[in-house]
């Protein structure tokens, strides 16, 4: 996901704000209405490896996490909801 400040002269700056997991979909973005808070879904992360055998399948085969985090604890990827909120200690117009 790419942003652009709205209220800056032209050119503006294009900026990475959001990347998801290889493979994974970035889903429906909502900004709050007083604009401190933006939401989206994380759906499909890791759900086939490189040869495009699907994650679930071997999961029940015995295959070991693909995902080692957080702390390098083993887990299997999963969907979720992620919620990026704006850190200004309360000032206004950051």
């Amino acid at each position: 996901m790419l942003v652009t400040p709205s209220t800056q002269d032209r050119p503006r700056p294009v900026k990475r704000f959001l990347v998801g997991p290889v493979g994974a979909e970035i889903c429906g973005p909502l900004m709050t209405p007083d604009e401190r808070a933006f939401l989206c879904a994380v759906q499909h992360p890791g759900a086939n490896n490189v040869a495009g055998v699907d994650y679930s399948v071997l999961r029940w085969q015995g295959a070991q996490p693909t995902s080692h985090f957080p702390d390098g604890g083993d887990a299997w990827p999963r969907s979720a909801v992620v919620i990026i909120t704006k850190n200004d200690r309360g000032r206004i117009g950051d």
